[in-house]
């Protein structure tokens, strides 16, 4: 709602519903683009989406989602439960992002407190999969994945003796 506006939410949604009312009679679900230009109807109506979005897919792909779908999305919400992340976190901004809320995702990484490391980078939803950004973003992954799986301590190693055994 925030890039595509109120309309195109109460759009999307009739259609959902819509949608969710053909699957109660057992009907197959009727799908919209997934991706698509500013002002079309689409899951994600925005030109780095679009753009992006189009540039990681490979060929043969179908640019499609059941409009179902939507009922449920709005109902997740990760923050709810950052609390209970008992593991370390590695939750990376994008600040441009059209598709995901940054407030929300750093609203996420504290309340992980401690757990969560913060990385934000000054581009688009998609552009962490392309090019230099993800080269950067996966140099972050691989050292978040050293730190957080390094051992606490090293374990002493004990030393096999060279006897031979013999076995009766």
């Amino acid at each position: 709602m925030r890039y595509a506006g109120l309309r195109a939410a109460l759009r999307l949604t009739w259609a959902a519903l819509a949608d969710a009312a053909r699957a109660m009679i057992a009907r197959s679900p009727r799908y919209v683009p997934l991706v698509a230009p500013p002002g079309e109807f689409a899951g994600m109506a925005s030109e780095d989406a679009y753009r992006g979005c189009l540039a990681i897919m490979p060929p043969g792909w179908h640019n499609e989602i059941a409009l179902r779908f939507f009922l449920t999305m709005p109902l997740y919400r990760p923050v709810r439960h950052a609390g209970k992340v008992g593991c370390p976190a590695l939750i990376i901004i994008c600040s441009k992002d059209t598709v995901v809320s940054t407030r929300a995702a750093r609203q996420a990484a504290q309340r992980m407190g401690g757990k969560a490391r913060l990385i934000e980078l000054p581009i688009g939803h998609f552009d962490v999969y392309l090019g230099e950004w993800f080269e950067r973003s996966c140099g972050e992954q691989v050292e978040f994945f050293k730190e957080a799986l390094r051992p606490l301590s090293s374990p002493a190693i004990e030393e096999i003796p060279n006897d031979p055994i013999t076995l009766s």
